[in-house]
């Protein structure tokens, strides 16, 4: 009304502002509740718009005003979007978060020494996909062939002053929590289906569009497993294999006569199977090769239920590798600090907020039990 009246009224006839009494009068854009919490982020160059749907809230008002009893303190107290912000953004995609601070907080009152000693029966428990990553695509291998060659020769040597291997590969299904991160890591480059169909198969020139493709690195795990059973020594170490293989359940081992039907499961991530196989291994001693904090809260949620005596965690570089005392971590926390029903397996299992597990041990002190 104010610039109906100033625009035909106000402004002399003269002058540019001036509109006549008939001119069309412009349509303000009200807010709804579909764009009123409309926010405009910047990402690579481009703007992404991302509206809050509000439908619920709208409802609850116009039922409050209508005279039906709504109790407002206690629906406030929630989240009324079908997404909760908390754990994942609007599209559905988790919050990724900076774990490693979590893996710094655990062990900073406890020695991470560069060697462990294997005097008791040990076992090596190996994220195979980890490990896959780690080697890249060497320099002198021109054949898949060459490449389970090379990678059955570093898992020997890894091995080779333990009574016992385990190898665990992930699972790649279609349907799966990691859709979105796995969607993410396939914007940075261009997947390339690769069948590997025997081991004279030359390897891509692109290595990482190769492992971009779940089905590739589907493909690379079952020819690895197979390859490592078949080479592997007729003493020690004992190979144990899991994960890799067409059908999830299979485990196999280069000794025969030992039983691991209770090793056998269908996790789709590597994380948890090493779990299993860290619990079924009957050594004393028992190191993990694998350098992700999941897998520390894991081992320490899980750490009575592992039969060994010492559990090691192998972090760190080939030419400066870390030991993380699992065993020594855990005397460190209650035992509510480890429930598995709360904070560590609920950060595990969605991978979003470890505030309140950092929370509960910020304080930790090395010479006194540590307080909820």
């Amino acid at each position: 009304m104010k610039v109906f009246v100033d625009k035909r009224l106000c402004e002399p006839p003269a002058s540019d502002q001036h509109l006549g009494l008939k001119s069309p009068i412009r349509k303000n854009k009200a807010k709804t509740f579909a764009s009123l919490y409309e926010v405009v982020q910047l990402s690579k160059n481009k703007q992404n718009t991302i509206k809050v749907d509000r439908q619920i809230l709208q409802r609850l008002i116009t039922a409050y005003r209508a005279g039906r009893k709504v109790d407002l303190e206690n629906v406030l107290q929630h989240e009324l979007m079908p997404i909760p912000p908390s754990l994942a953004a609007t599209n559905g995609s988790l919050h990724s978060t900076n774990k490693s601070v979590l893996a710094n907080i655990l062990t900073k009152h406890v020695q991470t020494p560069a060697d462990v000693p294997l005097q008791e029966p040990s076992c090596l428990a190996i994220d195979g996909q980890a490990l896959v990553m780690a080697l890249g695509k060497p320099p002198d291998t021109t054949t898949f062939g060459d490449y389970a060659n090379k990678f059955a020769e570093t898992v020997l040597k890894m091995g080779e002053k333990y009574q016992r291997v385990d190898v665990v590969f992930d699972r790649y299904r279609d349907k799966s929590i990691k859709t979105g991160t796995r969607r993410k890591r396939k914007q940075r480059h261009r997947p390339v289906r690769r069948e590997i169909v025997n081991d004279s198969v030359p390897l891509p020139a692109d290595w990482s569009s190769f492992m971009a493709l779940e089905e590739n690195k589907a493909d690379l795990a079952r020819i690895l497993s197979n390859h490592l059973i078949e080479h592997s020594p007729e003493d020690e170490p004992v190979v144990v294999i899991s994960g890799g293989f067409v059908e999830a359940t299979t485990v196999k081992s280069s000794d025969p006569d030992l039983d691991f039907s209770s090793s056998m499961a269908d996790h789709e991530e590597a994380d948890t199977h090493l779990l299993l196989h860290c619990i079924q291994a009957p050594m004393d001693t028992i190191v993990v090769s694998v350098r992700d904090t999941d897998v520390l809260l894991l081992l320490l949620a899980q750490h009575d239920r592992i039969g060994c005596t010492h559990l090691y965690i192998k972090a760190g570089t080939s030419k400066d590798p870390k030991y993380f005392p699992v065993h020594d971590i855990r005397k460190l926390l209650s035992d509510d600090q480890v429930d598995t029903r709360d904070s560590a397996t609920n950060l595990r299992c969605s991978e979003v907020s470890y505030h309140a597990f950092t929370l509960s041990i910020d304080n930790l002190e090395p010479s006194s039990p540590a307080t909820s």
